[in-house]
């Protein structure tokens, strides 16, 4: 089934992948950004902490009609349907990638906020000069999982929108009782999101060098 499927599956990934990549390089930049912001700003973090945490636990995924919805008021019709498929992959990578971020700007041992006390250092040097290095690891780890959330998010936005991609695809197959072909797609997903996140280890590996790569190993 895999193998003649294959052609087909292909002609579908770019959609589902290009909303996947776009939704996660956004998640990415944001997470940077609004962590940083929050983590300079100590009592609004520990003020809007919970309820970071607390949207985190909200299952997205079963929002994508909602997404979809809101959207709509977009009068270009396939303008708001393709839309809402990037705003899936947005939100469902967006907070888990802040989390990390926010938990590797905040972890600084006793003695490292002490020299930057001491140096007289501004908030912009120490995250410049040692928050966002010490906070690399946590981002790595958040991308990790950060991009399987965002291509989850497309396909899903897919399904529920009917717009041409890997998640409509699947739902054709579903309707159709075609398990095998479905779980063809879910194969083909899988590889696409192992090799991404098997380059994150790589690029881990040699910008994080004092780090050792679980996948990678010593260097």
């Amino acid at each position: 089934e895999l193998a003649r499927i294959y052609q087909p599956i292909l002609s579908v990934i770019p959609p589902t992948l290009w909303a996947a990549v776009v939704g996660f390089l956004l998640s990415l930049v944001l997470s940077i950004v609004v962590g940083a912001l929050l983590v300079s700003q100590e009592s609004v973090l520990e003020a809007l902490m919970p309820f970071i945490v607390g949207i985190n636990t909200v299952p997205r995924i079963a929002m994508t009609p909602l997404v979809i919805y809101w959207v709509g008021f977009i009068p270009v019709t396939w303008i708001d349907l393709w839309l809402a498929n990037y705003i899936m992959a947005l939100w469902v990578a967006f907070f888990p990638m802040l989390i990390a971020a926010i938990d590797g700007f905040r972890t600084l041992d006793e003695d490292t906020e002490n020299m930057l006390q001491m140096y007289g250092a501004t908030k912009w040097q120490a995250f410049k000069y040692v928050r966002f290095k010490n906070g690399l690891p946590f981002i790595l780890d958040g991308m990790k999982i950060g991009f399987i959330l965002a291509m989850v998010g497309a396909v899903v936005g897919e399904f529920v929108s009917n717009t041409p991609g890997v998640g409509s695809m699947a739902a054709s197959a579903l309707s159709r009782n075609s398990v095998s072909r479905a779980l063809s797609i879910v194969l083909i997903l899988g590889l696409i999101s192992s090799t991404v996140v098997s380059t994150i280890y790589v690029i881990e590996s040699r910008l994080i060098f004092w780090r050792d790569s679980s996948i990678v190993g010593e260097q």
